[in-house]
């Protein structure tokens, strides 16, 4: 049956509302809301463009440039009752009218190498995949940037804070979004908001969204993929400025400032770097001891106390930093450290030298 891309405006108005809203709701967590919110929304983005990251990874192909800015896969993890399952099941429920989420015993290489053509090119999402599963089902399918076709899904999946670490390799082909907010258990089984959303929410936004895509973005991006002398175009900025077009139009209120255009650096600098930084300087806020500066030979030390946590940590740590690693306790580039993390590990020890 064909899809219908006029959508009528109070339909617009209607999802667009309660989507902002919906938004809102994430403010009555505990923990980092604000960085909770601009972290779902960023994910939001790549969720209405991932069906065309197959068509532009084939146009790329075509004309020899790079793949990696189209990524594939996204992941969402992050402590319980963070709001990831829900978030997922409202932007199906926006893009094909069903909350489509497949279990994590479900996920396999095999499934989704089937499932990835037949779902047409609409999201797969997979729900709470543990840190097991995760390594002996997607880590391979992640890596594998061999599969170009001009019309596969993407995979979204969800997981709990058991997914530690996620290596630089994988960060350099998929979203990741780590959520550190989340809701008091017993709000989170009311969750008023949520079922009032899900029961209203339709298509319409994300029709109008998709409309807006095909008529002009779509084929602007396949020019300037076919022009040697530029670059890969960002589909990332131009899908949010989609977004923010529609949200500035329909929505009611004041637009919210976390409703941005988003370029392609947020993805895979920002965002992908923001969970080891705040956990390396957390770690120095609350125990400097186990961190040990040779400005002369220009090492940093951080004494983990845990062989498999400095692997964790050593996994999301830009490999040109790493010196090395010992019975716990990581190696670091002292200068690079410095300049990576935005912070003079030599200040707390030359301050307690002083008094």
């Amino acid at each position: 049956m064909p899809l219908d891309l006029n959508p009528k405006p109070e339909e617009i108005k209607n999802d667009v509302n309660l989507f902002v809203n919906y938004f809102k709701g994430f403010n009555t967590f505990l923990g980092d809301t604000e960085d909770a919110i601009n972290k779902y929304y960023a994910f939001t983005n790549w969720f209405f463009a991932s069906p065309f990251m197959s068509v532009i990874r084939s146009y790329a192909t075509i004309y020899n440039k790079p793949i990696t800015p189209y990524p594939v896969f996204g992941l969402l993890y992050g402590k319980s009752n963070a709001g990831k399952t829900k978030l997922l099941e409202t932007l199906m429920l926006m893009m094909v009218g069903q909350k489509a989420v497949l279990p994590a015993k479900e996920f396999t290489k095999s499934l989704i190498y089937n499932l990835r053509e037949e779902m047409l090119g609409f999201p797969i999402v997979i729900d709470d995949l543990n840190n097991t599963r995760f390594r002996n089902h997607a880590i391979e399918l992640i890596k594998d940037d061999s599969y170009i076709a001009e019309n596969f899904s993407s995979i979204a999946i969800s997981a709990n804070e058991d997914v530690k670490a996620v290596e630089n390799e994988l960060s350099k082909r998929m979203i990741i979004c780590h959520i550190t907010a989340s809701l008091p258990k017993m709000d989170a089984m009311k969750g008023s908001l949520v079922r009032t959303t899900q029961n209203n929410i339709g298509t319409a936004f994300y029709r109008e969204y998709l409309r807006r895509m095909m008529d002009t973005t779509i084929p602007l991006l396949i020019e300037e993929l076919s022009d040697d002398e530029k670059e890969a175009p960002d589909i990332f900025y131009l899908s949010s400025k989609i977004i923010k077009e529609i949200i500035g139009e329909f929505y009611k209120e004041e637009v919210p400032d976390w409703v941005v255009e988003l370029k392609l650096d947020y993805y895979f600098e920002t965002l992908a770097e923001q969970s080891i930084k705040q956990k390396i300087l957390t770690m120095w806020k609350s125990n400097p001891k186990i961190f040990k500066v040779n400005k002369k030979s220009n090492i940093l030390t951080i004494d983990t106390g845990d062989y498999h946590e400095a692997n964790r940590i050593v996994g999301e740590l830009p490999s040109y930093m790493h010196k090395g690693t010992a019975n716990g306790v990581i190696s670091l580039d002292l200068k690079y450290a410095e300049e990576y993390f935005g912070q003079d590990f030599c200040s707390r020890f030359i301050d307690r030298f002083i008094k």
